[in-house]
């Protein structure tokens, strides 16, 4: 696949990245599997994406996930039948046409949470 799209400009494919949310956060689109992190990227950023859930092994955690993120309207669920070139490459149009979700989670809560109660420990007690 690299090679095939390695004279492009507007194409970038890498293995990974340590920049991946400022990435995903400016991407037009995310196209990926169904893992965990990769779904909690997708609601911080709120990229358009399309996901492709693992489904090996019985495994349906990844399909179960991405149906009612799908039903929600954050993401776009690529099934097996969809990977037919001509027809992903629609999917893939039509997902750039739509107006991302505007969903954002703010999945900071521990370090927030951790500056709260630091933020308290700093202020006097008041004498009641």
């Amino acid at each position: 696949m690299q090679m095939q799209v390695a004279n492009r400009s507007n194409i970038n494919i890498q293995r990974y990245t340590p920049n991946l949310m400022t990435y995903m956060a400016k991407a037009d689109m995310s196209i990926s599997m169904g893992g965990y992190n990769t779904t909690m990227n997708i609601l911080t950023t709120g990229v358009r994406s399309m996901m492709l859930p693992f489904v090996g092994n019985g495994d349906l955690e990844q399909t179960i996930r991405s149906q009612k993120l799908e039903k929600l309207g954050i993401l776009n669920m690529i099934r097996p039948a969809d990977l037919e070139p001509r027809r992903f490459a629609d999917r893939i149009v039509r997902c750039l046409i739509e107006t991302p979700n505007p969903v954002r989670l703010d999945l900071q809560g521990v370090d927030k949470t951790a500056g709260f109660l630091k933020g308290l420990l700093k202020v006097p007690a008041v004498a009641a």
